[in-house]
């Protein structure tokens, strides 16, 4: 394949698979303000494969119920029989006797009748209360899937039992449910990790939620008296037999003043747990461009002298989801970057102007050795929306990582919001998250097999640069509206810019999908760096890395010419959105090529050197 034949094919690919048409999502319904949607923990939508039924939970919006403020916290659901594909909205309220506002829902569904028929199901749901302004149990209940009037139990849980915001509401073995808390005094949480179970009561059509387990972990406590916890979350295998309780924070003893992964491990449908295990980040096999993690950290921010500028001391950021696979494996979704060196910069922060990359922290083999599977590139962090004048609040928003499977765990799926560089602005050390984009990207389990990722709403119109709070169901649907695999995605819409007022809600599922054909390599060999110009019937094995320096620049850039290269080479250079802006010959002199950017604006380029021997060499550049 000629260099430019290859070219054209890189730019069109990067068009058709990255950069989406006008998007459609399908209006749901809408809540009184966006304090019901924030958090990663929460299981917030539920998709089932073999019925179709998909249901979003949230609270109530009293301009259009009644009831004033005080009843902002009525729970609501919409609902889908048909796979996404149309939706009844605001179904509700489910908790009418309201002894206390609830915040921040979660749902999931029981099959109890074993039936293909969405409206045979059970949805069950809980929510956290808020009695005098402050977190105080929960409630819970189960109702019928209806789009009419629905019929629901309601109960109230943990009452002045120093509960907090329960996540990862899941179904274990069948009839059995689950979800993970922190212990919270009142002003702060402490370092005890809460599991509830739940189990169906036939004979009240509820379920019976106790607190199964409070186990202490050994944190480490010389930075802050409880330790810094992050999380929980809870998922179980397909087969309800291996559950995992994930959580981030620091143990005695591990990467002290950096926050990493921490599992717990039950492999008898939840019975019994294993002591907490903190998976060290700094030296962790590492599925990637680079041999350890500390490497990739410290690949791409150099100086102007080329020294790194990261530390690459990994730490995860402060948001994170959790599935498990066919085999029983946990994945562990959450953007991981350059952290705190005890003794210069105390205390547990991410570097956000840095290197960051979007990772699967997993194991093969039941958590005996661990990995980080690299899933994207993270280009800006965290973002202010919906600034409400009158009492100088916002709300800010990472990159809202949300990890999904099939229901038989063969398939993993990743959804996360960043923005596009371009539009928001963003230089070296720049790392606000204004003008976030859906992105999304899948591994295959069985050979490791990855996918590019896909922008969903960049270059759509509305939705470009508005992707707030993606939200993913713990479960896909295959084969809907003619695509292999649609992410139940739900996102917010701020009315009025304003985050104490009406919100509503979309849902992304047609728009959010990826194909078969889209697993295209073992991330050993795929360089996720260049997926943005890749997606062509070519082996990914072409496509070697290059180094280019200095990087970030502010104009010449060098390169070491490959091996056994003189003469001229092919360079091109391509902006985000894939539109060729240098396509040239570039002359080789002691080994050495160099290409002139003093002339490009601020931004992410890729770079695309290609020799008369066919050899394909790619790398990211960074203008500022």
């Amino acid at each position: 394949m000629k260099k430019n034949q290859l070219l054209i094919l890189f730019a069109s690919a990067f068009i058709s698979l990255n950069v989406a048409a006008q998007v459609t999502p399908v209006q749901l319904g809408r809540a009184s303000n966006i304090f019901t949607i924030l958090r990663g923990e929460q299981n917030q939508v539920y998709a089932n494969d073999s019925s179709g039924l998909v249901a979003f939970i949230h609270r109530q919006d009293v301009t259009v119920w009644g009831g004033g403020g005080a009843e902002s916290g009525k729970l609501r659901y919409d609902i889908s029989t048909d796979g996404g594909l149309n939706f009844s909205n605001d179904i509700g309220p489910l908790n009418t006797l309201y002894s206390a506002p609830a915040r921040y829902p979660s749902i999931t569904g029981y099959n109890l009748l074993n039936s293909t028929n969405p409206l045979d199901f059970k949805i069950a749901w809980a929510a956290p209360n808020i009695i005098s302004n402050a977190w105080n149990g929960f409630v819970a209940g189960v109702s019928d899937a209806t789009t009419g009037t629905p019929t629901s139990t309601e109960t109230y849980n943990e009452l002045n039992q120093n509960s907090l915001l329960q996540g990862g509401l899941c179904e274990g073995l069948p009839g059995e449910f689950w979800m993970a808390d922190f212990a919270f005094d009142g002003s702060g949480t402490s370092d005890s990790t809460r599991l509830y179970k739940g189990t169906y009561n036939s004979n009240t059509s509820d379920i019976d939620w106790t607190k199964y387990l409070s186990t202490l972990p050994n944190y480490y406590t010389g930075i802050t008296p409880n330790g810094s916890i992050i999380g929980p979350n809870v998922a179980f295998s397909p087969d309800g037999n291996t559950g995992w309780v994930g959580l981030i924070g620091d143990l005695s003893g591990g990467s002290d003043s950096t926050l990493q992964p921490i599992f717990m491990k039950s492999s008898d449908g939840g019975v019994t747990w294993n002591t907490p295990i903190e998976v060290n980040l700094e030296n962790i096999a590492y599925t990637g461009d680079y041999p350890t993690l500390f490497d990739e950290l410290q690949s791409f921010w150099v100086d102007s002298v080329g020294n790194p500028a990261s530390t690459g001391r990994a730490t995860c950021s402060f948001e994170y989801d959790i599935t498990v696979d066919q085999n029983g494996n946990p994945h562990m979704f959450v953007v991981i970057g350059s952290g705190s060196v005890p003794g210069v910069a105390p205390g547990y922060s991410i570097y956000s102007g840095l290197v960051k990359i979007a990772a699967d922290v997993t194991t093969d083999d039941g958590g005996a050795t661990w990995k980080v599977i690299k899933i994207a590139p993270i280009y800006t962090f965290r973002g202010d929306f919906g600034f409400d004048g009158a009492s100088g609040t916002s709300v800010t928003m990472d990159n809202n990582t949300q990890i999904s499977r099939t229901e038989d765990g063969s398939h993993i799926f990743y959804s996360w919001a960043d923005s596009d560089t371009t539009a928001a602005g963003v230089g070296f050390g720049v790392s606000t998250n204004d003008a976030p984009n859906l992105r999304i990207a899948g591994l295959r389990i069985a050979d490791s097999y990855q996918t590019c990722p896909k922008w969903v709403t960049f270059g759509s119109g509305a939705w470009d640069g508005r992707a707030l709070f993606p939200t993913m169901a713990p479960t896909v649907l295959t084969n809907v509206g003619g695509t292999d695999y649609s992410l139940p995605i739900v996102m917010v819409e701020m009315l009025t810019n304003n985050n104490l007022e009406p919100c509503s809600f979309w849902y992304f599922g047609k728009d959010a999908f990826l194909m078969e054909g889209d697993f295209i390599a073992d991330g050993n060999y795929l360089n996720i760096d260049s997926c943005y110009v890749e997606g062509v019937s070519i082996s990914e094995k072409q496509l070697v890395k290059l180094d280019l320096y200095p990087n970030p620049t502010k104009g010449i850039v060098s390169f070491k010419a490959p091996d056994n290269v003189s003469g001229d080479v092919n360079v091109s250079v391509i902006d985000l959105s894939g539109k060729i802006l240098f396509d040239g010959i570039i002359s080789i002199a002691s080994g050495t090529g160099k290409i002139d950017l003093s002339n490009f604006e601020n931004g992410f380029y890729t770079v695309i050197i290609s020799t008369d021997n066919d050899e394909i060499y790619t790398t990211r550049i960074v203008k500022n």
